[in-house]
């Protein structure tokens, strides 16, 4: 079905097609329609190759699109793994005309090459258990760049007008190497697409901006840091600077000098500011005594002696790093932990959980009969948390990257649907966060088990409903953090809370 674009779609259209620098950032944020306005620049331009990229999840709304703006002149050529998409990537490497589209995973993985590490006799390296130092059976491996890209599209058969980075916001990472791929590709045009481009600090807004204007931003990341970050210089316990291995002193990006002034130098960068999210409400609970036990055990002494699979039947947990303990205490604030046979943290179905009782009393006295959303971060605990309403009666379904792409769409359209089998969504932050437009329309109420560490996953999580057509059958939007008291719970939002008003402010055009 063809759209007819708001007059604002409209202006940013226009203005894109009429940029001199063939460069565009449009950061609207979730669900303002930027699909809608990459497919009307594609098909209103003269472009005989584009490549479009952003999450696999994405392409069927971008092919419907296209086709419906194009009126069905325009047809995408998705490239993946199967044998229809094997075929457009031969197509597309061989420079015939059209619209391609590739996730960024997929995309990346053709022009990088996994090899087994050699030793200096030139033997495999063998990969040692962390506890034993014996022998995993497995070899060490590494990433290697094919540069495949650089060598066999930046010619003048192959050459591509355009490449639409749709959640652009992927190649925030410089050292990444989706970035690195992405850079190698040379076209005439480069449009990004992201509500949140910088992704969770304000340093990853040079390799976006770098991508889409080449010859305008600083190619030296060091120069460009000090133009325009705010630095801080970390210290050690005795107070003197860290320093890295040239004896400089560390220094740590904690923001925009001036929030907002970067992006308002910027050549075509076009944002509306969203509405404002209605604050959360924090229902506070207190840990079960065997919660409790497992947490003040890995606060105090980085180690919890937890219930497992081997025949000791109890073994410890030790957090190597403070990153792994960070984790680790968050996983514990869900329910009681075990290991399993392979050593990996995770939850019985009946593991005691001050959380569940809290969650399944919202939806019993709160939210009664209303779809609801229910997010963490930990797969296991989803699958946990499904199982124990399932169980207790509950239309539950569970949503991770572990579900197969055609069974998540269909647990997709039931909930939109409706459908009391799959009334409450239990989804895992990060993999509900693109590529589900739609469940706005059946759903207003959200619920947080934990929050992500990645703060782009939480604002995309929270716009899964909070977005344009959000339905009000069931009153205003409304969403409830379950909050373990007195536990990293607490710190993590504080910490969030902070860095989101930054990130606000750095991407509103002074």
């Amino acid at each position: 079905m063809k759209l007819t674009p708001r007059p604002d779609q409209e202006e940013k259209i226009q203005r894109v097609l009429r940029e001199p620098t063939q460069g565009a950032l449009i950061a609207d944020d979730m669900g303002k329609g930027k699909t809608l306005m990459g497919a009307e620049i594609l098909t209103r331009s003269d472009w005989n190759r584009v490549l479009i990229t952003g999450v696999r999840d994405t392409s069927k709304q971008w092919a419907a699109t296209i086709d419906g703006q194009s009126d069905g002149r325009v047809k995408l050529r998705v490239m993946n793994s199967l044998v229809g998409g094997e075929k457009n990537w031969a197509a597309f490497m061989e420079g015939e005309p059209g619209v391609y589209f590739a996730g960024i995973q997929w995309l990346t993985s053709r022009d990088w090459e996994v090899i087994q590490t050699l030793d200096h006799n030139g033997n495999t390296k063998p990969v040692l258990d962390k506890k034993t130092g014996l022998p995993t059976g497995k070899v060490e491996s590494q990433s290697v760049h094919k540069e495949l890209f650089r060598r066999r599209l930046n010619t003048k058969k192959r050459h591509i007008d355009a490449v639409i980075f749709d959640e652009v916001h992927k190649m925030q990472n410089r050292h990444s190497q989706a970035a690195r791929s992405i850079t190698s590709i040379k076209s005439d045009w480069r449009i990004g697409m992201s509500g949140t481009f910088m992704g969770n600090n304000f340093q990853g807004a040079w390799k976006v901006t770098r991508w889409i204007w080449p010859d305008l931003i600083d190619n030296s990341f060091v120069r460009w840091r000090h133009v325009w970050c705010s630095l801080e210089y970390p210290t050690g316990p005795g107070g003197d600077p860290i320093r890295d291995r040239f004896g400089a002193p560390t220094e740590k990006v904690v923001g925009e000098k001036d929030e907002g002034a970067y992006v308002a130098q910027l050549p075509c960068y076009i944002r509306d500011e969203p509405d404002p999210v209605p604050l959360p409400r924090i229902v506070k609970v207190k840990l079960t005594p065997q919660q409790s036990a497992q947490y003040l055990s890995m606060e105090d002494k980085s180690m919890a002696w937890v219930p497992s699979s081997k025949l000791m039947g109890r073994e410890p947990l030790l957090a190597d790093l403070t990153i792994t303990q960070r984790q680790r205490l968050r996983t514990m604030t869900l329910g009681e932990v075990r290991l399993d046979e392979d050593d990996r943290v995770t939850f019985d179905i009946d593991t005691p959980s001050a959380k569940l009782n809290s969650l399944k009393f919202i939806i019993d006295n709160i939210w009664q009969n209303m779809p609801v959303l229910i997010g963490c971060y930990s797969v296991d605990f989803v699958d946990v948390a499904t199982a124990r309403l399932q169980r207790a009666g509950y239309g539950a379904v569970a949503w991770h990257g572990g579900i197969p792409p055609k069974k998540r769409e269909d647990i997709k359209q039931r909930f939109i649907a409706r459908d009391p089998t799959a009334r409450y969504l239990v989804c895992t932050i990060p993999s509900i966060g693109t590529g589900t437009d739609g469940l706005q329309f059946a759903c207003s109420k959200l619920v947080w088990l934990e929050e992500s560490e990645s703060q782009i996953d939480n604002e995309q999580f929270v716009k899964r409903s909070f977005r344009d057509g959000m339905t009000t059958d069931f009153g205003e939007f409304e969403h409830v953090k379950i909050v373990a008291e007195g536990t990293i719970d607490e710190g993590i939002i504080m910490r969030h809370d902070a860095a989101s008003q930054s990130m606000r402010n750095s991407l509103r055009a002074a």
